[in-house]
């Protein structure tokens, strides 16, 4: 998709039955200012969205998403307003995809 176009600043793809957006996108498409993944069947998010800061809009609103990412909290342009759109969804930890673990705990309670 974007792996060769690193200068990509927009990609629409709304209304196109997406039900997983590839971590590579998140990974080598790091100019993104604007993308719309709104009307698809989106179930949840790459924990990789993070890499996306220069994001200012994001809509994914008419998807299946109940979960974002922690990791959204990383796109700190993007406008609180097209978050509004997903009444449904909360920030949390995504019960599919788990996070990478580089520390072990030392306290078996942790």
């Amino acid at each position: 998709m974007c792996l060769t176009m690193t200068g990509l600043t927009e990609l629409w793809m709304s209304q196109n039955e997406i039900k997983k957006v590839p971590r590579e996108l998140c990974e080598k498409c790091t100019s993104l200012v604007s993308l719309r993944l709104n009307d698809n069947h989106i179930v949840q998010l790459p924990l990789q969205i993070g890499n996306l800061t220069l994001l200012e809009e994001i809509r994914l609103h008419g998807n299946r998403i109940t979960i974002l990412p922690l990791e959204m909290g990383l796109l700190q342009k993007v406008e609180p307003a097209f978050l509004l759109f997903l009444p449904d969804t909360h920030f949390g930890v995504s019960p599919v995809e788990p996070r990478p673990h580089n520390a072990q705990s030392r306290d078996p309670k942790l």
